[in-house]
C-alpha cells in the first residue's frame, strides 16, 4: 500500500510538473503572440502611408489616363466634342454631387471600410471602362462611358473622405508632410496618367490602360482591407455622438471659410484652364511646334513635384498662413500677367510666358497643405470635437472645391469665356478677379491670426480643448 501511495504521489507530481510546463509554455506563447500582434499593428500602421499615397496616385491617374486616346475613339464612333467633354466631366460632376453627402454619412469607425469600398469601386469601374471599348453603337458607348465615370466619381468621394483621416491619424505629428505627399502623388498620377495611358494603349490597345490601372488599384483595395488598422491614433472620441461631432452647417456657413474657398477655387481652376488654352496659345501666338509645346508643358509638373514637399515642410514648421497667401496672390497675379502682352506686345516672349507658367504651378503646389490646415483650424473653431471627423469633412470640402475648379476652369473659363473674350482678355478678367479675392482671403487669414505660427493639433490637444 505504501508503494502504491508513493507511486500515486509520484504520478501526481509528474502531472503537476507537466501542467506547470504547459502553463509556462502557454504563457510564453501568449506573450510572444501579443508582442507579435503589437509589432504587426505597428507595421500595419506604417504601411498605411504608402498605401494611402498610392491610392491617391491611382485616383489622379484615373482622371486623366484617357486623354490621349479616348477622344479619337469617341470621334470615330460619331460623338461630338461636347459629348466627349461630358464624359470627361462626369467624374468631377459626380464627385461634387456625392462628396459632402458621403462625408456626412461616414463616421470614424467606417473610415477603413469606406476607403476599401471606394478603392474597390474605382478599380472595378476603371476595368469596366476598358471593356466598353468593344462597343460600336455610339449611343450605347456614350451612356456606358458617362455611367462608369459617374460611378468612378462616387468611389473617389469615398476615398477622398476617408484616406487623409486614416493616414494622418496614424502619424498626427506629421500631418503637414503627409498632406504634401498625398498632393504630390496625386499630382504625379494626374501628370503621368496621359503618358502611361498612351504607352499602354500603344502596347495593348484600348483596354490595356484601364486594365493595368484597375488591376493596380484592385490590389490596393485588397491590401487596405487586410492591412490598414481600423482606427487611427485619433481614436473615436465621442463615438456615441459621432454624427454630431462636426457642425457641418456651422463650418460651411463661416464667412471667412467662404472667402478662402472662393479664392482657392480660382487657383483650382487653373489646371483645367491650362489644359484647354495654353497649347493653343503657345502654337498660335509664339509659333511653337508640338514638340516644343510638350517640353513647355513638361516643365510645369516638374516644378509641381519638386516644390510640393517644400511647402509641406513649411506648413509643418507653422507657416501655413504665409504659404496660402503666396498661393492665392501669386497664382492669380501670374494669370493676370498672362493677359498683359495684349497691351504690351514686348512681353510676348517665350521666357516671360514660361516663367509665368512655372510660377503659377509653384503657387498651385502651395495650396493643398496650407489650405487644408487652415480649413481644419476653422472647423475646430466652429465647435468640432472629433479629430478624425474634422479631417474627413475638411478633406471632402477641399476635394469638392478641387472638382468645382476643374470643371469651371475647363468648361466655363477655358471654354465659354475664352470663346467670347479671347485668351488675353480672359486672363485679365480671371486674374484680376482672383487677385481681388486673394486680397480678401489674406485679410481673413490676418484677422484669424493664422500669419502666426500655426500647427496641426495633436489628439491630446484636441481632446483637452474639448474638455475645457
Amino acid at each position: 500500500c505504501q508503494c502504491k501511495h508513493e507511486a500515486l504521489i509520484l504520478n501526481r507530481s509528474s502531472i503537476i510538473s507537466i501542467e506547470s510546463r504547459e502553463a509556462i509554455f502557454g504563457f510564453i506563447l501568449i506573450s510572444y503572440s501579443a508582442l507579435c500582434f503589437r509589432a504587426m499593428g505597428k507595421i500595419r500602421e506604417y504601411l498605411t502611408l504608402p498605401l494611402g499615397v498610392l491610392v491617391y496616385f491611382c485616383e489622379g491617374m484615373n482622371v486623366n489616363i484617357l486623354a490621349p486616346f479616348f477622344p479619337p475613339k469617341a470621334q470615330s464612333l460619331g460623338l461630338s466634342r461636347s459629348e466627349i467633354g461630358l464624359v470627361t466631366a462626369a467624374f468631377d460632376l459626380a464627385n461634387i454631387a456625392s462628396q459632402l453627402l458621403v462625408a456626412s454619412l461616414l463616421t470614424p469607425r467606417w473610415h477603413k471600410p469606406g476607403l476599401a469600398f471606394g478603392t474597390l469601386v474605382s478599380a472595378a469601374m476603371v476595368i469596366v471602362f476598358g471593356l466598353n471599348g468593344g462597343t460600336e453603337d455610339p449611343t450605347e458607348f456614350l451612356v456606358y462611358a458617362i455611367g462608369i465615370r459617374v460611378a468612378m466619381g462616387v468611389g473617389a468621394s469615398c476615398v477622398f473622405a476617408t484616406c487623409i483621416p486614416l493616414v494622418t491619424g496614424s502619424f498626427p505629428d506629421k500631418a503637414g508632410p503627409i498632406t504634401s505627399a498625398v498632393q504630390t502623388f496625386m499630382g504625379l498620377g494626374a501628370t503621368l496618367g496621359p503618358t502611361l495611358g498612351a504607352l499602354a494603349f500603344h502596347l495593348g490597345g484600348y483596354g490595356a490602360p484601364f486594365y493595368s490601372s484597375g488591376a493596380l488599384e484592385l490590389i490596393l483595395a485588397v491590401l487596405i482591407a487586410l492591412v490598414v488598422p481600423r482606427h487611427s491614433r485619433y481614436g473615436t472620441l465621442n463615438d456615441d455622438n459621432e454624427q454630431k461631432a462636426v457642425p457641418y452647417k456651422t463650418f460651411l456657413s463661416n464667412p471667412k471659410l467662404l472667402v478662402l474657398s472662393a479664392a482657392s477655387l480660382f487657383i483650382f481652376a487653373h489646371p483645367g484652364f491650362k489644359d484647354v488654352n495654353y497649347a493653343i496659345f503657345l502654337h498660335d501666338e509664339l509659333g511653337l511646334s508640338e514638340e516644343s509645346i510638350g517640353l513647355a508643358f513638361g516643365s510645369m509638373p516638374a516644378a509641381y513635384v519638386l516644390t510640393a514637399p517644400l511647402f509641406g515642410f513649411l506648413v509643418q514648421r507653422g507657416f501655413s498662413g504665409a504659404c496660402l497667401s503666396f498661393s492665392l496672390l501669386g497664382g492669380s497675379s501670374c494669370i493676370l500677367a498672362l493677359g498683359l502682352p495684349l497691351y504690351y506686345p514686348v512681353l510676348l516672349r517665350l521666357e516671360y510666358v514660361l516663367t509665368l507658367f512655372i510660377v503659377t504651378t509653384i503657387c498651385y503646389s502651395a495650396l493643398f497643405p496650407s489650405a487644408f490646415l487652415i480649413f481644419e483650424k476653422i472647423a475646430e473653431k466652429s465647435g468640432s470635437t472629433n479629430p478624425a471627423i474634422i479631417k474627413q469633412m475638411v478633406s471632402s470640402w477641399f476635394f469638392t472645391l478641387r472638382s468645382c475648379g476643374r470643371i469651371s476652369g475647363s468648361l466655363l473659363l477655358g471654354g465659354l469665356v475664352t470663346q467670347e473674350l479671347g485668351f488675353s482678355n480672359t486672363c485679365l478678367a480671371y486674374g484680376s478677379s482672383g487677385v481681388f479675392l486673394a486680397v480678401l482671403a489674406s485679410l481673413a487669414i490676418l484677422n484669424m491670426g493664422f500669419y502666426g505660427r500655426t500647427f496641426y493639433s495633436t489628439p491630446i490637444e484636441t481632446e483637452s480643448s474639448i474638455e475645457t
